[in-house]
């Protein structure tokens, strides 16, 4: 429909010629029936291998298998476990936080404890392990089904959720983010990174069963 069309641009897509793409899932699942849709539209008709994010935060076991039935239907397993082993790669892992960078997907998207050289935030960036409501969600759930006053509950946690700092300048003190850059800095900062770090950075290698990253 018309609305896919706006969210894939595929002359963009074609253009940029990407070895993979990968199509994001909206906090607590917002979004998991559009991500999916997407992603097999992109396979089916550009032949591009296209990974699709996944949450089970505020899915129920039943949701999950579900899920991971349609991604299995979709040929995307084969996809992700690509995708995966793509990140243990030897070339250059600079990452720029442009707005909002939760939890998996900061550590996914070379975060520094998972061997990305380089991180920089714009100053307006967001970096944490979840939004309130999801980590709400994961933290204080099982607890707010039974609360005598579940509401209540509710709305206070989340307002002193709010009050964890979660800005550019709070993960560059938490040593998450390497520098706050602006966003006209952005290439000039790049050029630099890579002339620094060099095209093949020594990396430390941890022993592993399995050749794909423990996610």
């Amino acid at each position: 429909g018309a609305d896919l069309m706006n969210l894939v641009n595929e002359a963009a897509l074609l253009a940029a010629r990407p070895d993979y793409c990968s199509v994001t899932y909206g906090a607590g699942g917002s979004t998991r029936d559009k991500t999916l849709m997407i992603v097999d539209r992109i396979q089916r008709e550009h032949g591009l291998t296209t990974l699709a994010h996944l949450t089970c935060v505020n899915h129920t076991r039943e949701e999950v298998r579900a899920l991971l039935e349609k991604i299995r239907q979709a040929g995307i397993l084969d996809a992700g476990a690509i995708f995966f082993h793509a990140v243990d790669t030897d070339v250059p892992r600079i990452a720029v936080v442009i707005r909002k960078c939760y939890g998996g997907a900061f550590v996914m998207m070379q975060a520094r404890q998972a061997g990305g050289d380089r991180v920089y935030a714009y100053p307006n960036a967001q970096i944490g392990i979840a939004g309130p409501e999801v980590t709400f969600a994961i933290v204080h759930g099982k607890e707010h089904l039974t609360h005598s006053e579940p509401k209540d509950f509710r709305n206070a946690s989340i307002q002193a959720l709010r009050q964890v700092p979660t800005d550019a300048e709070a993960a560059l003190a938490a040593g998450l983010v390497d520098r706050i850059i602006e966003p006209s800095e952005t290439r000039a900062v790049l050029i630099d990174t890579l002339a620094e770090i060099g095209p093949s950075p020594t990396r430390i290698r941890h022993p592993r069963k399995h050749p794909n990253l423990p996610v």
